[in-house]
């Protein structure tokens, strides 16, 4: 069972805070002048990789569910973009090395998010953030950092606050329908987030503006056929099967679906070498776009409520336990298409590989007996198209966390 995050965000701890539990000559020395001499360079290392991982590390030790993962990385990379961008426009104006102040901005930046979102982990963040601004500090004058590092946290804090009442918190109950063959939560138990669809989205306007596809029709050949895909698939194994099983289940104490994704794009930043303010715009566009792709794909789970294949037909089998949530569309597939739609723009050399990367996660959920073909095709398009709204923002340059209004035409949303 995934473990419920935060109910709601706190009172921010700030970096000012996460500085103050450390030793107080450390930070008196923060504030004073440049350190020289002996102590040596440290080689660089991106920030916004390093800190995606301390996040993804934070996900896996709370068992959180994927939703509220998701959040996590969107709100840390749009900070961490935004405090980048910020600093590198006037790093040149305070002296001292530009690379270092911009790393130190995503630092502090991603420990003001993550201490507010997991105040239990105050300790282990702060901890994180010493390593990275001890070393830091051996490149750049104290005021400069200080600097850096307050900009940064001013930012970060804007961030939560506004996101505060996005919805994300929200623990309204699902009134499931009356008619027979809706989806029925497993042992009684209540749904995972099923009000998550009206939570404020970060690159559309309002995601209940889009027209949602409706699945078939239970009694209909479409349906027919793809239930005995699946039947077939829990019938007849295989070594493939099984393995891309294991590949893409993302379950509990991961990473969940949206890290695996973030992997992969902090994979792709380290092979290509990318700076810190567009390893910072790489992650935080793509989590905009997972963000929001988990809305959409939520919204349309609870407007049609459709039933688990084992629920539709007691002779599948499904080889992982089924999430505790309706059907139709696939998640998975929803942020499999939004990651690969947007990295296979800004790295298309890679294209061919991230596009079959999402078509084998979402068929994984296929074969594995918790999904129709038509669950992940739907996810899938549902993605692709948050994807596309992730590449005109891309494209559009400059900071992220001002509401743009990015929704396009009702008749491209909704597809038809």
């Amino acid at each position: 069972m995934l473990a419920r995050p935060p109910g709601q965000i706190g009172r921010p701890s700030t970096v000012v805070l996460l500085l103050a539990i450390m030793a107080a000559g450390w930070v008196a020395d923060l504030r004073g002048t440049a350190q020289t001499g002996a102590a040596p360079r440290a080689s660089h290392v991106c920030a916004a990789v390093r800190w995606n991982d301390v996040a993804r590390s934070l996900v896996r030790r709370g068992y959180v569910d994927p939703l509220w993962a998701v959040r996590t990385y969107a709100l840390v990379s749009m900070a961490q973009h935004d405090a980048a961008l910020a600093v590198a426009s006037s790093a040149n104006h305070n002296g001292g090395d530009g690379e270092a102040l911009v790393a130190a901005a995503v630092t502090a930046s991603s420990a003001t998010v993550l201490a507010a979102l997991y105040p239990h982990e105050v300790p282990r963040v702060a901890a994180d953030l010493q390593i990275d601004l001890e070393s830091l500090r051996q490149r750049v004058s104290g005021p400069a950092l200080a600097a850096a590092i307050a900009t940064a946290d001013s930012i970060a804090r804007r961030v939560i606050a506004e996101r505060a009442t996005d919805g994300a918190v929200s623990l309204e109950a699902a009134d499931r329908p009356s008619a027979s063959g809706a989806w029925i939560s497993l042992e009684g138990r209540p749904p995972l987030r099923p009000d998550w669809g009206r939570v404020r989205p970060v690159l559309m306007r309002d995601a209940a503006s889009i027209s949602l596809r409706p699945p078939p029709a239970p009694d209909s050949p479409e349906f027919t056929a793809a239930l005995a895909t699946v039947r077939a698939y829990t019938r007849v194994g295989s070594a493939r099967q099984d393995a891309l099983v294991r590949k893409w289940a993302d379950g509990p104490g991961t990473d969940t679906p949206p890290g695996h994704w973030n992997a992969i794009a902090t994979e792709l930043i380290r092979t290509y070498g990318l700076d810190d303010v567009e390893a910072a715009r790489v992650l935080a566009v793509m989590n905009m776009a997972l963000f929001d792709a988990s809305i959409v794909c939520w919204r349309t789970k609870f407007e049609f409520w459709y039933p688990r294949p084992s629920q539709a037909d007691r002779n599948v089998v499904p080889t992982i336990p089924p999430p505790n949530f309706p059907s139709y569309p696939s998640g998975h597939a929803a942020f499999s298409g939004a990651a690969s739609a947007f990295l296979a723009y800004r790295f298309p050399d890679e294209a061919r590989r991230l596009v079959e990367l999402a078509e084998e996660a979402a068929e994984s959920r296929v074969v594995a007996g918790i999904h129709y073909p038509f669950d992940s095709a739907e996810g899938l398009r549902q993605g692709r198209y948050l994807g596309d709204l992730a590449i005109a923002l891309y494209q559009a340059g400059g900071a992220l966390f001002s509401p743009r209004a990015r929704t396009a035409p009702a008749t491209r949303e909704g597809g038809g």
